[in-house]
Formats: C-alpha cells, sequence, structure tokens
C-alpha cells in the first residue's frame, strides 16, 4: 500500500523477449498476395472449373444421345423396308390369281401396323386377276383393288375389300352362253359406253337358222348381288323381233322365262358381289365388294 497523499506505483509487467528487441529490428508480416477469379499464377497449373467440367459432361452426353437416336433410326429405316418387301410377296402368295407383275402398295408405317397383326390400308394394282370357276374361267383386266384390315398371317384375313376390274367381250359372251340354257354361241359388243348416270348398251349376235340374230343389252345389278343382262330390242335377218310374251323368239333362243340373262354372283370369290356396272369399249366395268373375307379364298 502507498501512503496517503502519495501516487501509486504503477504495477511492473514481466518483459517478454519481444519487448527487449529494438523497434527497428521488429520484422512486420509480408503482405499476402490474393489472386483473382481473371488472374492465375504465371507458370502454374490451375485446377479445372467446376461449371466447365459439367459443360463437357453434357455436351458428351447429348453426341451420345444423338448417335443412339442415329443407330436406331437406321435400324427402324432398315425394318421398314424389309417389311414392305414381304408384304408384296405376301399378296402375290396368298392370291394365286393375280398377274406376276402386279404392284402392291401400302399407306403409314408398315413396322408400326406389323405389330399389331394387321395392316390399315391395301392397295393391288395389276393387270389381271385370274377366277378359278366351274365352266368358263374368268379373267379380270385392269383390276384395282383397295383392302382394309389385312392380316399378316394366314388365312390373311380381311376387313373390307373393294375393287374394279373388267370383263371382256370375250369372257362375257362366254358367261352369256353359260347362263343362257338354249344360247350355243354369242358375240357380244359394245354398243353405246356408259356413263355416270347410264350404264349403257351392248349387243349379243348368235344365228337361229342361219339368220343372224342380234340383241340389245342393258346391264344392271341383280338383287342377289349378280349382273342382271336384260334384252331391250332385238331383231333376226334385220327385222324387229316382239319381246311380249312367254313363247316370243327371243325368250325361246334364250331358254328363259323373261328376255334376261342373269349371272350369279357365285361368279365372284365367296364374300363378295357386284356393286356397279357400266359399259366401256373393252368390255363391262365391274364394282365388287364384300366383308371379312379372306385373300387366300379370292382366287377359287
Amino acid at each position: 500500500m502507498s501512503e496517503p497523499g502519495t501516487r501509486p506505483e504503477e504495477e511492473m509487467t514481466p518483459e517478454t523477449p519481444e519487448d527487449l528487441e529494438a523497434p527497428e529490428d521488429r520484422k512486420t508480416p509480408a503482405p499476402v498476395d490474393v489472386l483473382t477469379d481473371e488472374e492465375e499464377p504465371t507458370g502454374a497449373r490451375s485446377r479445372p472449373r467446376r461449371p466447365a467440367r459439367r459443360g463437357r459432361l453434357w455436351r458428351r452426353a447429348l453426341v451420345a444421345l444423338t448417335v443412339l437416336v442415329l443407330v436406331l433410326a437406321a435400324a427402324a429405316a432398315g425394318a421398314e423396308h424389309v417389311v414392305r418387301g414381304r408384304v408384296g410377296d405376301v399378296v402375290h402368295a396368298a392370291v394365286p390369281g393375280l398377274c406376276t407383275d402386279a404392284e402392291v402398295s401400302t399407306q403409314g408405317i408398315l413396322l408400326a401396323q406389323a405389330l399389331t397383326g394387321s395392316l390399315d390400308t391395301l392397295t393391288v394394282t395389276s393387270p389381271c386377276f385370274h377366277l378359278e370357276r366351274e365352266g368358263p374361267g374368268l379373267d379380270l383386266r385392269d383390276v384395282t383393288a383397295t383392302l382394309t384390315g389385312v392380316g399378316i398371317e394366314d388365312p390373311y384375313s380381311t376387313q373390307t375389300l373393294n375393287a374394279t376390274g373388267t370383263i371382256t367381250w370375250e369372257d362375257l359372251s362366254a358367261l352369256v352362253v353359260d347362263a343362257a340354257p338354249a344360247l350355243e354361241e354369242a358375240t357380244a359388243a359394245p354398243e353405246e359406253y356408259g356413263t355416270v348416270t347410264a350404264p349403257g348398251t351392248f349387243t349379243i349376235a348368235s344365228e337361229v337358222l342361219r339368220l343372224n340374230a342380234v340383241l340389245v343389252v342393258v346391264p344392271s345389278l341383280a338383287p342377289d348381288g349378280g349382273l342382271l343382262l336384260t334384252v331391250t330390242r332385238a331383231s333376226l335377218a334385220g327385222v324387229g323381233i316382239d319381246l311380249d310374251g312367254e313363247d316370243s323368239l327371243v325368250t325361246t333362243l334364250l331358254g328363259t322365262q323373261t328376255p334376261e340373262v342373269v349371272i350369279t354372283r357365285d361368279l365372284l370369290p365367296q364374300g363378295l358381289s357386284f356393286s356397279a356396272v357400266i359399259v366401256t369399249e373393252e368390255g363391262l366395268r365391274v364394282s365388287m365388294s364384300g366383308q371379312d373375307l379372306d385373300l387366300a379364298t379370292l382366287s377359287t
């Protein structure tokens, strides 16, 4: 304790080695250089920045994805080509009555359709189509057929079929003789070509007692889906013949009760029927239609 009236002495603290050094001998710490993002130490290797690395990874993934898409697209295109080629072979095998140069066309992507077991739409164009039947065979000319819902496996079932073709005058002559019991020979030929509103007319020439008989016929559709050939005028040796009466010369010549000849739908494959007829230069141009058919039965 200090005496009253005197200042207390300052407390003495022990001196450290640093305190004993002269002021000029004390070292000031060197400043630490701080590098900005834009600066890099010269001659030193810097670490790759994380955003740049992520960008490279994304680019590599995008390239790999693009290559994968291209490979899959090429594979799909190859499979599509194979399916299209196979469709033509299947149609020719299923319908042997088609000409060898018949063409088959389709719509849409066939690979996706084939996976469902059927094709949406199939179009067939052929110069000829032979129908096997009892009696005289029939060759339709210039045939075009459109089919929908076509199965790709035997029996190649088809939901709908719409077709057009031409019965030549030669084949029609044979069909008329086959359908008219008393007619031994006939030659069919066009007289007036048909239009959108009228079917036209054709003639059937034959002989009766060595005299030329000519029948003028209008084609139409029979109620059962066949063809109805109605005689509207007739002449014998250039003289007109009365068509009235059951015992008229026309019915006697044809061997029918009425002056008409019916070509039944039995001429066509089962399930098909005639839907239109018109007289053309080449023959009778007919339309046919049907539902729930099997391609394998079209030629028989």
